[in-house]
């Protein structure tokens, strides 16, 4: 943080409370899924995003006092919805919403969640007991619009699909294999209860 202020003659700083957060999580919840470098990079670039950008709509037309709410729940919806929940974020979007804090602060603080994750890595892992992170994921990332087609129950989401065609087809595999699998188990259980009658 002094080293930001000292370069820009104290006119950036980095917002410092979302971080206290984001260490204990990453410290103290290690293997939490909040805690992980995908939640913690992809919600904090979303939700700054988010809410930066309701501070372009005129007050005259969104108040502050109703951007302050409304710009954090969208944000905080979004980030929901794409799976990367991280507290902190939802801090930084209000802050955000503020208007007080430009597109600077954000990449600071983007950046600052980058850096944080070599540090944790390397501490959490000198213990044999603790793992961090327990997964990194950013590729899975992008399969956030498979699963919300099956969440809605739908066959589209109103965009053509852009998963390789192979993982739709060894999901269809996998579920052709759930359902034999329980055609079985249903034979097997009428055949117990056949040879009980029997006897």
């Amino acid at each position: 943080n002094e080293y930001y202020r000292l370069l820009s003659n104290d006119d950036y700083f980095l917002l410092l409370g979302p971080f206290g957060a984001l260490a204990t999580l990453m410290y103290g919840l290690s293997s939490a899924p909040a805690s992980q470098p995908r939640n913690a990079i992809i919600s904090q670039t979303v939700t700054g995003a988010i809410s930066l950008a309701f501070t372009y709509i005129p007050e005259t037309v969104l108040p502050v006092w109703v951007r302050t709410a409304v710009a954090p729940a969208f944000a905080i919806g979004c980030m929901t919805k794409l799976g990367v929940v991280h507290p902190p974020a939802g801090a930084t979007s209000i802050l955000y919403a503020s208007g007080k804090y430009n597109f600077a602060f954000y990449a600071l603080v983007v950046l600052s969640t980058v850096i944080s994750v070599i540090p944790a890595t390397i501490i959490n892992n000198m213990s044999s007991k603790r793992q961090y992170p327990i997964y990194w994921g950013f590729g899975d990332f992008y399969s956030w619009k498979r699963r919300a087609k099956w969440s809605l129950g739908t066959k589209d989401v109103g965009t053509k699909s852009t998963m390789p065609e192979e993982d739709d087809e060894s999901l269809r595999g996998r579920m052709r294999s759930n359902k034999k699998e329980k055609s079985n188990r249903r034979v097997i259980h009428e055949g117990d209860d056949e040879d009980e009658e029997s006897s």
